[in-house]
């Protein structure tokens, strides 16, 4: 595959999964996630994936735009180029409606799991055009089609990243 993916929301779950996979397919993977607490167990994990597969580990905070400017430059640093964005780092708040507060809305809403969506998209294209070549995947949720009465911000979130994806086509790099 000769590719580099940057993976956020990589330490656990449906990005670690993605992770290795994509290292199972010959891709050097950067897992960018908040959660530090595994790193060594998930790069290991990674890496024995497929032999001369190559994996590090970025701290990554997905709601602020320096982290993400810096997770690329490190991308960069250690593989030369970005190939492959997966957004896919998220949070959820298990309550409906009238027990979610405005803060938690916030959270989920507004600062990670559509913010981070937004700050990897931007700056995956901003660096993928150095290669004129390059793929954002932008995970979403069946959570997103079919609404969960105790996941209503969760919900929301995985909605909006889903749509923002059907009004725009192909970014041409």
């Amino acid at each position: 595959m000769e590719k580099t993916a940057l993976i956020s929301g990589a330490a656990s779950g449906i990005g670690f999964a993605t992770a290795k996979l994509f290292a199972k397919e010959g891709a050097d993977i950067v897992i960018a996630d908040l959660n530090d607490t595994k790193k060594d167990d998930v790069v290991a994990s990674v890496k024995s994936q497929r032999n001369g597969t190559e994996a590090i580990f970025f701290k990554l905070d997905a709601t602020k735009e320096d982290s993400w400017i810096k997770a690329f430059e490190e991308t960069i640093n250690v593989f030369g180029k970005v190939d492959i964005v997966c957004n896919i780092a998220g949070i959820g708040v298990f309550k409906n409606v009238e027990e979610t507060s405005f803060d938690d809305w916030q959270k989920v809403i507004g600062i990670i799991n559509l913010t981070g969506v937004f700050l990897g998209t931007k700056h995956g294209i901003i660096n993928m055009k150095k290669n004129k070549s390059g793929s954002i995947i932008n995970m979403s949720s069946i959570e997103g089609f079919i609404g969960d009465p105790n996941l209503a911000a969760y919900c929301a979130s995985r909605g909006g990243a889903y749509a923002s994806l059907l009004n725009h086509p192909p970014c041409m790099l």
